[in-house]
C-alpha cells in the first residue's frame, strides 16, 4: 500500500521538528552533578582530599565539588576517567582527574574506600616457593618447625592499640617494638586500623605496611622464609610500620590496633 502525499509531507515535518528539539525529546543532555548525589558519602570524602592533594589546596579552601559526566562516545574497553569540577575560595573554578581510568584500586576509585593493612606476611610472599626448575621436584624444600623449647623461650610482640601523632606530610617509619622468634621463624605479622578512613590523614596510596627487620647483623631480610632459614634457638628482630601521608589536619593522629609479630 503506497502512502499519500500528505501523508509524506506529515511524516518530513515530525522529523525535522524532532531533529530541531534534540535534547528536549530526548531528555536534558546531563550535566555535573553533585558528588553526593552520585556517590557515597566516604567516597566524596576520598575524592575531596585526593582533589585537595592534586591543587595542593587545602581542604578547607574547595567550597563545593561536582562530577563531570561521562562524555565519552563509542564502545570502550576500560571504564571511563572520573573528572570532578571543584570550586575554589577564590572564586576560581579546576577540573580534577581522579585517575581512575582502566582498572583502578585507588581509595577515590572504589565505592567502599578503606586503608588496607599490608605486613611481610599478609600481601608480602613471605610463603611463596621459590621455583628454580619445573615443580615440586625444582622447588625449595620446605622449613623445618620450629623447636618446641625455642617456642618456649619466644617473646611475641603485641600492641593493643597505637596512636600515631601525624605532623608532617611525607613518608613515615613507625617503630612498633621488638620480639623473639623460634629459630628465626616468623608465624604471623598483622594490624590493623582503627578507622577505616581517617578524617584528618590522607594516605592516597591506600595502605600501611608492617614490615619486620632482623636486629642480628648475620641474618637475611625477612622477605621469604626459605632465604630466611631455620636458625637456632630465638631471633631478635623489630617490627615497624611504614605508609605515606599526602594531607593532614593540625593535632591528626593515626591510629592502629591489634599489632602481633611472632
Amino acid at each position: 500500500m503506497r502512502a499519500k502525499p500528505g501523508s509524506i509531507v506529515v511524516l518530513a515535518l515530525v522529523l525535522a521538528g524532532l531533529g530541531l528539539a534534540g535534547c528536549s525529546v530526548l531528555g536534558p543532555k546531563a550535566g555535573p552533578r553533585a558528588c553526593a548525589q552520585v556517590y557515597a558519602a566516604v567516597r566524596c570524602q576520598v575524592m575531596l582530599d585526593t582533589a585537595a592533594v592534586k591543587l595542593a589546596v587545602a581542604r578547607s579552601d574547595i567550597v563545593s565539588m561536582d562530577v563531570l559526566p561521562d562524555e565519552t562516545k563509542g564502545a570502550r574497553l576500560a571504564a571511563p576517567e572520573i573528572i570532578v569540577r571543584v570550586a575554589l575560595a577564590d572564586g576560581s573554578a579546576k577540573d580534577v582527574p581522579m585517575g581512575c581510568f582502566g582498572v583502578s584500586l585507588a581509595p577515590a576509585c572504589t565505592d567502599d574506600p578503606h586503608l588496607t593493612a599490608r605486613s611481610t606476611i599478609h600481601g608480602g610472599g613471605y610463603y611463596d616457593v621459590p621455583c628454580d626448575g619445573a615443580p615440586p621436584a625444582g622447588c625449595a624444600t620446605p622449613v623445618p618447625s620450629a623447636d618446641p623449647s625455642a617456642v618456649a623461650s619466644a617473646e611475641p610482640l603485641r600492641i593493643d592499640r597505637l596512636d600515631i601523632p601525624i605532623d608532617h606530610v611525607g613518608d613515615y617509619e613507625v617503630t612498633l617494638g621488638e620480639a623473639t622468634l623460634p629459630n628465626g621463624l616468623l608465624t604471623d605479622a598483622d594490624f590493623a586500623f582503627v578507622d577505616r578512613w581517617p578524617t584528618g590523614v590522607t594516605i592516597l596510596e591506600g595502605e600501611g605496611r608492617l614490615q619486620v627487620r632482623a636486629l642480628d647483623a648475620d641474618s637475611p631480610p625477612f622477605s621469604s622464609i626459605y632465604e630466611q632459614g631455620w636458625r637456632p634457638g630465638v631471633e631478635r628482630v623489630e617490627a615497624f610500620l611504614s605508609f605515606h601521608v599526602d594531607r593532614f589536619d593540625p593535632g591528626a593522629v593515626l591510629s592502629i590496633r591489634d599489632v602481633v609479630v611472632r
